[in-house]
């Protein structure tokens, strides 16, 4: 088989790795009333079911790191695929809080091995022209999920299933995709990184790098402060069923379907990395904030206009750091995943003592951080 074939093949299986860990990690949302009320918890005890996969995850982020130049990155990303839904059938399994912890462990290390070795395909294997709008078809595929993650739910609840009998379901699906993949790519070998060809003057910025890093990983914590959270506000706060809450979450995927779809299709580039990136920081401050202060399908809105920030984040990293930007992807992952541990615990307590309304103000301050880390990115004295 050629290498281009190959090229497009693994693309594709990053494109399906990436799919599933959408609808595992999005379907946690519409269900998570549930498992409070099953398991009965409070919000900063059941704040561990996120908190501890997030944590996890961390682990895995650094693990993978450390994996990544002793092993293929594709057949990290087919493995973690399949381990990522044996953890989630063991989450399924479970009969008391204790277990869903242990579970989560398995799961959420799993699950950071393949949030960086999956970018890392992409990054490996996407050619330059197209760079941007791969890295926004990859994170479509996000959205697709995280859009279909709410009318599935819905669709089990209809059925009469629970929690526990619809992550068994789909842990055993993901677990059979990802030894589907190892089997068939098992013999395929790594990727050259696609990258520029000369780079002579080429110097890597550690500090440049730092603030592009932390930038992304504020917009991970903001955006899952919203993603989790938001069926939890809605019932609470309205008062609306499980069903109607998951319709509000249903419009913030469809809106970071939508936007990051368009961004596949069409190029933009008379805009500016950097450009996109502000416009989507700001706009999702301003809907996040809207929807705390009005009303909140206002921050259901949000994801119609940060849909583009990651996957745009990514190429800038790619046009930047070149070769070194799977070390550069690696720190924004990990981060992200220590911002996102931080902030399921702290929304957690802060909402058994002030409320939700009032603990999901950390989403529009993540944002301004984020504006922050990225506009120190961009001083001059950072730029070679």
């Amino acid at each position: 088989m050629s290498k281009v074939k190959v090229s497009h093949l693994l693309v594709f299986m990053s494109y399906l790795s990436l799919l599933m860990l959408g609808l595992v990690d999005n379907i946690r949302a519409p269900f998570y009333p549930d498992i409070l009320e099953s398991l009965h918890l409070s919000a900063t005890k059941g704040s561990l079911f996120f908190a501890t996969a997030s944590f996890a995850a961390l682990g895995g982020n650094f693990l993978g790191s450390f994996l990544l130049s002793r092993v293929t990155a594709h057949g990290l990303m087919n493995f973690s695929v399949f381990g990522v839904g044996v953890g989630f059938l063991l989450i399924g399994q479970a009969t008391d809080f204790s277990w869903v912890i242990y579970a989560c462990i398995f799961f959420g290390i799993h699950f950071g091995l393949l949030n960086v070795s999956q970018n890392v395909v992409v990054q490996k294997n996407a050619s330059l022209k197209y760079r941007r709008r791969i890295f926004n078809g990859l994170h479509t595929m996000y959205g697709l999920a995280a859009l279909l993650a709410p009318l599935l739910a819905s669709g089990f609840l209809d059925l009469g299933w629970n929690w526990n009998r619809s992550f068994s379901l789909i842990g055993v699906v993901c677990a059979f995709c990802g030894l589907a993949f190892l089997i068939t790519a098992w013999k395929w070998k790594e990727a050259e990184t696609i990258t520029v060809t000369h780079q002579e003057d080429f110097s890597f910025d550690s500090l440049r790098a730092f603030f592009i890093a932390v930038s992304l990983g504020f917009y991970i914590m903001t955006e899952l402060s919203l993603s989790t959270r938001l069926p939890v506000w809605v019932t609470q706060t309205l008062g609306a069923s499980g069903q109607e809450a998951n319709s509000y979450l249903a419009v913030f995927f469809l809106g970071m379907f939508l936007s990051r779809l368009l961004f596949t299709f069409v190029s933009f580039e008379k805009f500016s990395n950097r450009k996109i990136l502000w416009v989507c920081a700001l706009s999702g401050l301003l809907f996040y904030s809207l929807g705390l202060l009005v009303h909140p399908f206002y921050a259901s809105l949000t994801g119609l206009f940060i849909g583009p920030f990651f996957p745009v984040i990514l190429d800038e990293m790619s046009s930047s750091f070149h070769d070194q930007a799977a070390k550069v992807i690696g720190w924004s992952i990990t981060l992200g995943s220590v911002l996102v541990v931080l902030m399921h615990f702290s929304v957690g307590v802060l909402t058994d003592r002030v409320g939700i309304q009032n603990a999901l103000w950390v989403g529009p301050v993540g944002f301004i951080l984020s504006l922050a880390a990225l506009f120190l990115s961009s001083k001059k004295s950072f730029v070679r």
